[in-house]
């Protein structure tokens, strides 16, 4: 701990900018080796640091640095280029301890119950990069305040994700203004985990967001609410295993066989943040660890038959229904709504197939001793129907005597369809080393 820190809360007297500090001499010889501050400025610090019994400038660090600027505002029209100067000073310390193993043990950048500043970070490319904004809010960072350490730990790591992935400066002040709003919301409201933020708890962070975080625009409100995924994304692919009792699975966690995943497809993610019955959400999210973890099936496969069975289970939600207690008339009820959506045939089939394998899972695993409703009794009679879809022969040679008109990436698009007969999805997800030549022709 540094010796300032068991001294008097607060300083009883500052010293006078003529009275001669008599530092011990390593203080005076470690700040006259900052060669990046001026003499006036290095006098100031020497003279505030013979109050708070320094002995080594390794010891500075933000909440002296706060003591300082109280100390300047009440001397100091202006202090900003003496504040700037003790910055320059630490950073000169934490240089020159990472030329050292046990000072780059020492400054390592970790989470600990203590005020990170991220100008004080030990990388100096990193430091560089927030050189023009070190006086911002969003660069002072309280982990020693009082909530949950899972809270703490999710923040931390998705602030170095915001530091290593958003690089230009705008998005990065966005992201890192909503990252320190979500913070202190989540620590007002008492939430010890991100990955289990419900629905509710999200409208209110955007209606606090308003409040609080002082977006008076719609459009700056906009730009912090991203954040919140990103928070969630970033925390869920990092953890060591996978939290199946997370609201929203991010798919790339999962690390599914290539021949499950449709590249061109637009399933990233699986939400059941809607389910609003703690035990229905926690059947669905089983019934998805087991459709990933022990079936074959493609991921769009699997998506659109939770998305019937979520439905089903947000309709429950609604009366307050735990699936487990669903009799079959309240699911005779739900049917005849479903049909009178006027929902195809084949789709409504589809809807009943999977609400009857979830109910199978359920007894397997013991939550329900028999399937309440026989899917046989409402399954609809499919007529099949051909689509004439083809293109005429004309249209077709239209098209190729006016592909000089076009883009090359797209009338190679359109010959690859035309030519080949692949799928628009298949063409959309060709690479350059899709090609090679066959023999010598």
């Amino acid at each position: 701990m540094p010796a300032y820190a068991i001294q008097q809360p607060e300083l009883q007297s500052f010293p006078q900018e003529n009275r001669q500090p008599e530092l011990p001499s390593r203080v005076c010889e470690e700040l006259d080796a900052c060669t990046e501050t001026g003499r006036v400025e290095r006098n100031k610090l020497k003279a505030f640091l013979l109050e708070t019994g320094i002995r080594s400038i390794t010891e500075m660090d933000y909440p002296l640095r706060q003591a300082y600027k109280e100390y300047l505002d009440q001397h100091i029209q202006k202090p900003e280029r003496y504040l700037k100067a003790y910055d320059r000073v630490k950073q000169h310390s934490i240089r020159e301890q990472m030329q050292t193993l046990a000072g780059r043990q020492q400054c390592r950048w970790q989470l600990e119950d203590r005020i990170l500043f991220l100008p004080y970070h030990p990388d100096p490319t990193i430091v560089a990069e927030f050189d023009s904004v070190w006086n911002r809010p969003n660069m002072v960072w309280d982990f020693a305040r009082t909530c949950s350490q899972t809270l703490k730990h999710q923040i931390f790591i998705t602030l170095n994700a915001v530091i290593e992935r958003f690089k230009e400066p705008r998005r990065r002040e966005q992201r890192l203004s909503g990252l320190q709003f979500l913070y202190d919301f989540c620590t007002e409201k008492r939430i010890a985990d991100i990955e289990k933020l419900e629905m509710e708890q999200i409208k209110e962070f955007e209606t606090w967001l308003e409040r609080e975080g002082r977006t008076n625009s719609e459009s700056r409100k906009q730009q912090m609410l991203p954040i919140l995924n990103f928070c969630r994304k970033t925390v869920f692919l990092q953890n060591e295993e996978i939290h199946w009792d997370a609201n929203i699975w991010y798919l790339e966690r999962l690390h599914l066989p290539k021949n499950r995943v449709n590249p061109s497809g637009s399933f990233t993610s699986i939400s059941f943040l809607e389910i609003v019955r703690p035990d229905n959400r926690r059947y669905a999210q089983e019934y998805m660890k087991y459709q990933f973890g022990i079936t074959g099936q493609a991921v769009s496969t699997l998506v659109v038959k939770y998305e019937g069975i979520r439905n089903f289970l947000v309709w429950l939600g609604q009366e307050d229904i735990s699936v487990c207690e669903c009799s079959e008339n309240r699911i005779d009820t739900y049917l005849e709504q479903l049909q009178e959506r006027g929902i195809i045939a084949k789709t409504f089939n589809e809807y009943l197939a999977g609400i009857h394998h979830f109910f199978r899972f359920l007894v397997v695993r013991g939550h329900l001793e028999q399937v309440p409703f026989h899917p046989e009794y409402h399954q609809k009679k499919v007529i099949p129907k051909h689509h004439d879809r083809s293109v005429s022969q004309e249209v077709c040679m239209e098209m190729l005597s006016k592909l000089h008109l076009l883009p090359e990436d797209q009338w190679c698009m359109y010959l690859h369809l035309w030519c080949l007969g692949l799928r628009i999805s298949e063409v959309c997800t060709l690479k350059g080393n899709a090609y090679y030549r066959q023999g010598t022709g």
